[in-house]
């Protein structure tokens, strides 16, 4: 005896002659969240779902300010507005999908007082809709106007709130039970809000707690310098020994000055090195000092050593007579990159030029002055100066 086992085939539904199959296409108002044969299930409360969007898809939420209490709506306009308070005045609020008509509160920044909503008063706020007075603005913080959402930290304050949660985003503002703290020494915060305090730059050192710009930023005294932002403490003195002048290459700490009367403080790109240029006045010199934290290094770059004259070339024999200050720039020319320091070489009444180009040898040019003193302008062969 044959039997006959009938197998039966599923044939799929294609829409347009495409060749995507669909297979039982949920209607507006349902959807299908998983693979197999379970039926479509009408969207829940606080949702719907409009025509043509797909044979699953998703229900979205009712916006903002809107509530629905059944299920299965096939369009966003059988979301039911929230409406006014009683006063008529404020547009109640409520959370994206909301079911009932008791989620619909006051707005953010607003309390309920008898049925009637009201904007929190100046320094008072509330972030969300739940039903409660407004609180109080943490201490060093003000909500600047009537109906606030936030509050922000005074100038010299910033928010020390930290996330508890994996997927809280840090706040600009000051949270519930947290608090602004104080910019500490070394930086300040000149404006309103939960910005980050800016540190001191470089050159300058401790401020007061809670500073508000960086004129507060003490400079460091003289001969000392501080080679990081913040509230790193000046350090040196750098180069010299204190009243003694003379002229010395070497250590930092052992080197000689006469009378140095410009700085100048560049990045070197070919050595990596941070480099103070020194307008080392009386020993009619241009001196670097190589700046590394545990190893300052002073060498003449340019001058006769306590010889005063002029003289351009090579910067070995280049002379100079009492240079008064001197400045470094940075030019692009024809794609080259090149590093200048420009120098007032006063009793030579000249602008004078050291290329400070790639490595040595450095060159030393004169661009302007005739020597003679005077006030000429024109072209810089036929200018004059009197101890620039």
């Amino acid at each position: 005896t044959l039997t006959q086992t009938t197998t039966q085939t599923i044939i799929p539904t294609f829409i347009n002659s495409t060749s995507s199959p669909v297979y039982d296409e949920c209607g507006p108002g349902n959807y299908k969240n998983m693979l197999g044969p379970d039926s479509c299930i009408p969207c829940e409360a606080g949702k719907y779902k409009t025509v043509g969007s797909g044979a699953s898809g998703e229900c979205l939420a009712c916006g903002d300010g809107t509530y629905l209490p059944s299920t299965g709506a096939v369009s966003n306009t059988s979301c039911i507005s929230c409406g006014f308070d009683v006063s008529g005045i404020y547009l109640l609020s409520s959370l994206p999908g909301s079911t009932s008509v008791q989620a619909c509160s006051c707005p953010i920044g607003f309390q309920t007082e008898s049925h009637f909503c009201s904007p929190c008063p100046a320094d008072y706020y509330k972030p969300n809709l739940i039903p409660g007075p407004c609180l109080p603005c943490p201490l060093q913080s003000h909500a600047p106007s009537h109906g606030s959402a936030k509050c922000q930290c005074f100038a010299g304050f910033t928010s020390e709130y930290t996330p508890k949660r994996a997927h809280e985003q840090p706040l600009s503002e000051p949270h519930p039970g947290g608090q602004c703290r104080a910019c500490t020494s070394g930086t300040f915060k000149p404006l309103e809000g939960g910005m980050e305090c800016t540190e001191c730059p470089v050159g300058a050192y401790g401020s007061p707690t809670n500073s508000t710009n960086a004129t507060q930023c003490a400079v460091c005294p003289r001969g000392m310098l501080k080679l990081a932002a913040g509230d790193a403490p000046c350090q040196g003195p750098f180069f010299g020994s204190l009243q003694t002048a003379g002229h010395r290459d070497g250590p930092a700490s052992n080197a000689l000055f006469n009378e140095p009367a410009g700085l100048a403080l560049y990045f070197n790109e070919t050595s990596q090195q941070s480099v103070v240029i020194i307008a080392d006045k009386l020993n009619h010199a241009i001196r670097a000092m190589y700046i590394e934290m545990n190893d300052m290094l002073v060498t003449t770059l340019a001058g006769t050593a306590t010889v005063a004259a002029f003289a351009d070339g090579a910067a070995t024999s280049s002379s100079f007579n009492q240079p008064s200050d001197v400045h470094v720039v940075h030019l692009s020319i024809s794609g080259n990159d090149i590093t200048l320091c420009l120098i007032a070489d006063g009793n030579n009444r000249r602008i004078r030029m050291l290329d400070l180009t790639g490595t040595a040898p450095l060159s030393v040019y004169t661009l302007a002055g005739t020597g003679a003193a005077g006030a000429a302008d024109g072209r810089g062969s036929v200018a004059s100066f009197n101890f620039p």
